[in-house]
């Protein structure tokens, strides 16, 4: 930390490095051993920067998320299947994101994820492309239209 480098830049490239790798494994061109370590080398990384990301506030905070529930509600929660994640492709699940958005949001309040997990066989573009849906269409008002 002493390069005057902000750990949010060290943070964003380790996310687009952890990307790069993961469209190869995908690919054939990387192993699971090479994935693998890029896991326990990002680990590491991010473990070396957590005193300086809390010291230094580096990220920008854009809301906080409560997770809880009201004595005898009933909620759902994860509409997005690991199934879908790991078998369709990227346009399919941004489509299937927006309706799970444009279903769960109407009276306030939503939390987008997947079914249950992140499975080992879920490809990592449809889960980013999920995320990135998510943050596109899930701000309220919300504005997903059938």
């Amino acid at each position: 930390m002493n390069s005057g480098i902000e750990p949010a830049e060290v943070i964003d490239a380790l996310s687009e490095s952890l990307r790069q790798i993961g469209r190869k494994y995908e690919t054939g061109d990387f192993f699971l051993s090479e994935l693998m370590m890029a896991a326990i080398l990002s680990t590491e990384v991010t473990r070396m920067l957590q005193p300086h990301l809390v010291k230094n506030k580096a990220r920008k905070t854009i809301g906080k998320v409560a997770i809880g529930a009201v004595k005898g509600d009933i909620h759902d929660i994860g509409n997005i299947a690991v199934d879908n994640l790991a078998k369709k492709d990227t346009q399919d699940i941004a489509e299937e994101t927006k309706d799970c958005i444009r279903k769960a949001s109407p009276g306030g309040g939503h939390i987008l994820s997947s079914s249950n997990s992140w499975a080992s066989g879920a490809k990592l573009e449809n889960c980013l492309t999920m995320v990135e849906t998510g943050r596109k269409f899930g701000i309220y008002p919300i504005t997903v239209s059938n």
